[in-house]
Parts: structure tokens; sequence; C-alpha cells
């Protein structure tokens, strides 16, 4: 009997021994956790909307402040709007007009941008036009940048977009997304630099790109 309790004795200070262990390593595996659910916290200022568009509904992140809504407009299309009121740290945050086409993308974008497709060299030089890469690591995007031609300056800069997946499909309305201004006249900017400031909100609108996803069906 002595040596049976000793053994018992034995085994129940080797748990309490190994106890401290186990609990750190389950407060290691909670500190995990936290800095992962931390990761996805968004940065200051920032805030992540919802563009609930028939057929196309999605979500992204943008800075705080700013509507994103359904519209009832006359576009034989869904048609959304992401727009602000109000200025933000001194200037009026990108606006986004969309509008959804069903059908994959690798098929729609090609026709909704087959004129910026067949454009001749004189009219691509004159518009200053380029055409960007994917901006979207999870789906087929198309895009061009140009300025507007047949209007007094400033001419406005905006970019076109076509992004979506094999059932959805965005494309960019009413004006693209405007970036900026160029203040010159066309034959003034011709074979010259864009201007940093024609294309001065690029960088939060690519931001906003590559933020998109598209929500399930039963969310919409």
């Amino acid at each position: 009997m002595n040596t049976i309790r000793l053994i018992f004795l034995f085994m129940v200070s080797l748990l309490v021994g190994l106890a401290p262990f186990v609990v750190a390593g389950e407060t290691t595996l909670d500190i995990k956790r936290v800095s992962e659910s931390g990761d996805k916290k968004l940065p200051k200022g920032m805030q992540r909307y919802v563009l609930p568009l028939q057929g196309c509904a999605f979500e992204f992140v943008a800075k705080e402040g700013g509507r994103a809504r359904a519209s009832e407009s006359l576009s034989p299309y869904p048609y959304g709007v992401f727009s602000y009121s109000r200025y933000v740290n001194g200037r009026k945050p990108p606006s986004l007009y969309f509008s959804c086409r069903s059908g994959a993308a690798t098929k729609v974008c090609p026709m909704e941008f087959k004129e910026y497709r067949e454009l001749s060299a004189e009219d691509i030089r004159d518009i200053q036009m380029r055409k960007l890469g994917s901006l979207n690591s999870h789906y087929y995007t198309e895009a061009y940048i140009s300025t507007s031609t047949g209007v007094a300056p400033p001419r406005s800069r905006s970019l076109s977009l076509c992004i979506g997946d094999e059932k959805h499909t965005l494309v960019t309305e009413n004006g693209s997304i405007f970036l900026g201004t160029d203040p010159r006249e066309i034959w003034q900017a011709r074979n010259k630099p864009v201007l940093p400031i024609s294309e001065e909100a690029l960088p939060e609108v690519l931001e906003i790109i590559r933020s998109i996803r598209f929500l399930p069906a039963d969310s919409e």
C-alpha cells in the first residue's frame, strides 16, 4: 500500500509540475489567435462598405464617411453608387459608379472596352491613355486611364474599370473613376509626361479596387 501511495503522489507531483507548461502553451495559442484577429482590423480612418448591387453585391474598404447604395436610375443594368458628401483631409475622396453585367468577366470586359482596344495611335497619344495590369489578385480586371477630350482645361483624367469572375462583372459608369485634372490643352500635353496632379487619387483608388470582394448570392 505504501508503495502504491508513493507512486500516486509521484504522478500527481509530475502533473502539477507540467501544468505551467500546458497553460503556457494554451496562452501562446490564444495570443496567436488575437494577433491574427488584430491583423484583420482596418487601419484608423478606414471602413468596410457593402454595395448591395443586384446580381453583383460586393464589399470593399475605403475612408470613413462614405455612403454606398443601389440606385434606381434608368440604366438597363443594376446600378450602384459609392460617394462622399464631405471633404476628408482637405479634398473629396474618390466616388465609384458601377453597373452589374451577368456573365464571365473574361468575355464581358473585352466587349465593354472594345473602343479602348481599337483606338488609333494618335487617339491614344491625345488622351494619354495607358492600360493597367491586374489590379485584384482575386478577379479578372481590365482597366484604362485616359484624359477627357473636347473640353476646355482643366480636363479630367479618369480610370475605367471592368472587374469580375465567372458569374459577376462590374463595369464603371458615369465618367468612370475621377483621378484628377490636367490644366493643359491637348497639344500642350502631347508626348509629355502625365502630371502627378492629374492622377492624384490613383493610389487610393487602387487600394479600393484591391479590396473588392463579391458577396454570396444570398446576401444580395
